[in-house]
């Protein structure tokens, strides 16, 4: 079949790149307008069109959905649109042109999640599980009825970058399979079943901003460890530390006895050797397994990159920023 594809984002482009080494073939690639990302006044394009552009791709790049758009959709011979993470909301005319020849891929169990941070937000509140949702493309974002979806556990250890990279590779695998079931059943003039979202469990994400980032050593160790997990390496969570900004990469939660942490304030280094870096948050007593004692849990920081150097272990931090007992992080 031939495929239209609309992407604007790093997450698009294992999709692109899927479908474009399939047996289908790429009709045309729609992707966002060239942005100036760093400083100066030379546009940097985004991932999607340089991909198209290195593979010889059809590709337009839009801002808003113009005549000159339409004109080139309406131009081109294609059997479904398939949009990954492209960013903007696709208005009426669109559809009249398109038709319900549409297939989105959003990565959680919908109607959970909707909108644009889906991976962010299963982390942050902690989910033992995710998805992906094949869907049809409806005017209200995230509404159109399913196509087919995956479930698939979450791990402890996961973060975004490694979650994100599990969806690729399940999600490629799975909008493949879908392109090719749809094929067979265009072939036997068929319409293939899809079947409408439930009216419960509906949730929306936003986009994060950096504020949103900023650890808050007041908080428990299990929000705090999610939130490390939900901002991975890019943006990642920050904090300070003797006025200096950093970022904390990787944190793990740890109970240790009431007697040793119960005098520390929140923020603070409660023990900085080479078996760990330890920082007080928000109490959370739980019972001890044999004497009935109560431990603290905390957070063991075990990677850190302060501003302008790179990524480093906590005992390389430790002993480069001559880290003790009653240090503290904090903005």
């Amino acid at each position: 079949m031939k495929i239209l594809f609309f992407g604007s984002s790093e997450f698009s482009i294992p999709f692109l790149n899927a479908v474009n080494n399939s047996k289908h073939e790429i009709a045309g690639v729609v992707t966002g307008v060239q942005k100036i990302r760093s400083r100066g006044t030379k546009p940097t394009p985004n991932p999607v069109k340089e991909y198209a552009d290195f593979n010889n791709l059809n590709c337009i790049e839009i801002e808003i959905f113009n005549d000159f758009f339409y004109n080139w959709l309406s131009s081109l011979n294609f059997d479904y649109a398939v949009v990954v993470s492209f960013g903007k909301i696709f208005p009426q005319k669109f559809f009249q042109i398109v038709l319900d020849k549409t297939i989105n891929l959003h990565p959680s169990l919908l109607p959970k999640y909707r909108g644009p941070s889906p991976i962010t937000a299963a982390l942050l509140n902690g989910d033992k599980q995710t998805g992906i949702s094949l869907i049809k493309v409806e005017e209200e974002v995230d509404t159109g009825d399913i196509y087919t979806q995956i479930k698939f556990p979450i791990d402890l250890n996961d973060n975004r970058e490694s979650l994100e990279n599990k969806i690729v590779i399940l999600g490629s695998k799975v909008l493949i399979g879908l392109l090719d079931l749809l094929e067979v059943y265009k072939k036997e003039n068929l319409k293939f079943p899809t079947f409408p979202q439930s009216k419960k469990g509906i949730s929306y994400t936003r986009i994060y901003k950096k504020e949103d980032t900023i650890i808050n050593w007041d908080e428990k160790a299990e929000k705090i460890f999610n939130k490390v997990r939900a901002f991975g390496c890019s943006p990642a969570c920050i904090t300070t530390f003797k006025g200096q900004l950093v970022k904390i990469l990787k944190v793990r939660k740890v109970f240790l006895p009431r007697e040793i942490a119960i005098n520390f304030k929140s923020g603070q280094v409660i023990h900085a050797e080479k078996d760990g870096l330890f920082v007080k948050c928000k109490e959370k007593n739980i019972k001890g397994s044999i004497k009935n004692t109560k431990n603290i849990e905390c957070i063991f920081i075990e990677k850190i990159k302060p501003a302008g150097k790179n990524e480093m272990s906590y005992v390389d931090f430790i002993n480069g920023y001559k880290i003790k007992q009653g240090d503290f992080f904090g903005i």
